[in-house]
């Protein structure tokens, strides 16, 4: 009775990560020996531990359990047909985890920003064409998420949980609890701190390389060209965009009604193609258009006429 329920045990602990070498080399003798299935952990005993495991964990440990190196030479045939109908109950096990966790969810923000709430009470409000990828249940020692575009980040601490956002270029980002911009968007990713301490993860020409960054400093990643460098910034022009606010610097007309077609789907031309050369720094509103259109028409002292899903920009006569 006291054997199984050892046997029971180190299974238990194998779920949870936390089996020794010793503890596995018993599991691998057992399998070998012709141990029996109702030894095994029944599913309502694995409750506590399944929905913590995540894919990735429960398929490492289907792999660790079936792995075992049977040496049928060694083994009467009776015991090689119990092995079988073990690792047999073993995959079944594995299944049940499988099939008890929730699935992954995917939030996307079409045409304008989306604010998305985390089971932990981080928050996250992802731009507008951007997608985030969250597990069904986070795992027992860390928070995983994917970022495909842009999204700013608010995390809830939890020192014994970090929370590792993965973007699509080999750039991860680590947190405790803070506040921070990614943005994975063009082919590169970058990252500007606003409060707290992160650390962002690359993989560089020469190995992964490590970086923190202070409150100010902003990481950013070419992955074509593997490399990895920072810069202090301001991060109210990284970040603006959450308070619905799109910001330039140096930015050319021409360029500005680019951005006003992919925040809004209208399309803003000029009566006079000399006005596309003039410069704008400032913010512009990225949830109202006609306040948008107002700011440019006041900073350039222009007229806008609408034609459809035109706007047209017109010089204003001088008197």
């Amino acid at each position: 009775m006291e054997e199984r329920e050892h046997i029971k045990t180190l299974f238990i602990r194998l779920a949870e990560g936390d089996a020794t070498a010793a503890e596995k080399e018993q599991i691998s003798e057992y399998l070998l020996e012709g141990g029996s299935a109702d030894d095994l952990p029944m599913p309502d005993e694995l409750q506590a531990y399944g929905p913590q495991m995540t894919v990735e964990e429960a398929d490492q440990l289907f792999t660790a359990i079936t792995a075992a190196p049977v040496r049928y030479r060694r083994l009467t045939w009776p015991r090689v047909a119990a092995a079988a109908v073990l690792v047999g109950a073993i995959a079944t096990l594995c299944l049940y985890w499988f099939s008890r966790r929730p699935a992954d969810t995917l939030y996307t923000a079409e045409g304008v920003s989306k604010t998305v709430h985390l089971s932990d009470g981080s928050v996250v409000q992802l731009k507008a064409g951007s997608v985030l990828k969250v597990p069904g249940r986070f795992g027992k020692d860390k928070r995983d998420v994917e970022i495909t575009g842009a999204a700013f980040f608010t995390v809830e601490a939890d020192a014994g949980k970090p929370f590792i956002v993965h973007t699509p270029h080999a750039f991860d980002v680590e947190v405790l609890g803070t506040a921070f911009n990614v943005d994975a968007r063009g082919g590169k990713a970058k990252v500007v701190l606003t409060r707290g301490s992160v650390k962002v993860m690359a993989a560089t020409q020469k190995a992964i390389r490590e970086m923190v960054l202070k409150p100010g400093e902003m990481a950013d990643f070419d992955p074509a060209a593997r490399t990895l460098s920072r810069r202090p910034v301001n991060t109210l022009f990284y970040s603006a965009w959450s308070d619905h606010l799109m910001t330039f610097r140096n930015e050319t007309l021409a360029g500005v009604a680019q951005h006003i077609r992919e925040e809004f789907g209208q399309e803003l031309r000029f009566a006079d193609p000399s006005l596309q050369q003039l410069v704008f720094t400032g913010y512009l509103s990225s949830a109202d258009i006609r306040e948008t259109i107002k700011t440019l028409e006041q900073t350039f002292d222009l007229q806008a006429q609408r034609i459809n899903q035109t706007i047209i920009l017109i010089q204003k006569k001088t008197k």
